[in-house]
């Protein structure tokens, strides 16, 4: 089983998911470029694109049986365009994926208060993000005193945690903060704000499963909803209480509707009609 967190975490975001799922399972967590203990691309440039790529390279190092995918927030999109740029994984390879808390279309479509964000984006936000790679020592500064004095705890808490979060899970998240290099966030959200895989989701051939957190302010529920309903074989499951980083919250909830959804797996047809072995549905 393939774990790919959000932006502006790293791998040590699955710790609550993992206690769920290592038991039972085989699971491959990394880094994505420039953040946790990855490095930055050569180039030092981002694209979604580029991203999925990078998740192409990590399956085929990595063995050479089933696999199934599960992706938080801009793993998601990875999985997506991952889809499109490679079909030929999803018949051979990928047996099935998780989608958690993502979307399919722009995120401004599909964020909290996106009408607003899109008429920001050029004249403040876009502005702000290239501001924060120039000044990037300087905004880490920042960062650390924000987590110093609580304001990134408010902040993590307002726009990406649920009312269910312990002090300690949100202590955890917020300590992100401080390990993220603000240039490389910025990238990574640049990135995004270019991104868009609206028609991929109806030819997904593998089955599907989609789950969100009732409280997420990044990415709507909706947006889950929409996906469940546009791939051909698909679920859709709500965690409540959760928000966007409900995996730092609701590890345990999360990690069950993923072996739930593995253990499914096991003599479901693939796209040819074929059953599959029990023995290779997650890696188990």
């Amino acid at each position: 089983m393939y774990l790919t967190h959000g932006w502006a975490l790293d791998s040590t975001a699955w710790y609550y998911v993992r206690k769920t799922l290592a038991r039972d399972y085989r699971l491959v967590l990394w880094d994505l470029p420039g953040l946790g203990r990855s490095s930055q691309p050569a180039d030092k440039r981002y694209s979604v694109e580029r991203l999925a790529e990078d998740l192409r390279t990590v399956i085929a190092e990595t063995g050479d049986r089933p696999v199934t995918l599960v992706g938080h927030s801009i793993g998601g999109f990875m999985m997506l365009t991952l889809a499109r740029l490679h079909p030929e994984l999803f018949r051979n390879k990928v047996n099935g994926m998780v989608f958690m808390d993502t979307t399919h279309t722009w995120p401004l479509n599909t964020v909290m208060a996106g009408g607003l964000l899109k008429l920001l984006r050029w004249p403040v936000i876009e502005p702000l993000l290239l501001l924060t790679i120039v000044l990037s020592p300087l905004m880490r500064l920042m960062n650390v005193q924000s987590y110093l004095n609580g304001s990134s705890h408010i902040v993590n808490r307002i726009t990406s945690l649920s009312r269910g979060v312990t002090r300690g899970q949100l202590d955890f998240g917020s300590r992100f903060n401080v390990k993220d290099t603000p240039s490389v966030i910025a990238k990574g959200l640049r990135a995004v704000l270019r991104w868009d895989e609206t028609p991929t989701p109806a030819a997904i051939p593998v089955p599907v499963r989609v789950l969100a957190g009732d409280a997420d302010r990044i990415t709507k529920p909706e947006a889950g909803v929409a996906i469940s309903r546009l791939a051909p074989r698909a679920d859709f499951i709500l965690i409540s209480p959760a928000g966007h980083n409900g995996l730092l919250e609701a590890g345990s909830q999360y990690g069950a509707a993923i072996a739930q959804f593995v253990q499914g797996l096991a003599g479901a047809p693939d796209a040819a009609g074929m059953q599959r072995p029990a023995r290779e549905a997650g890696q188990r």
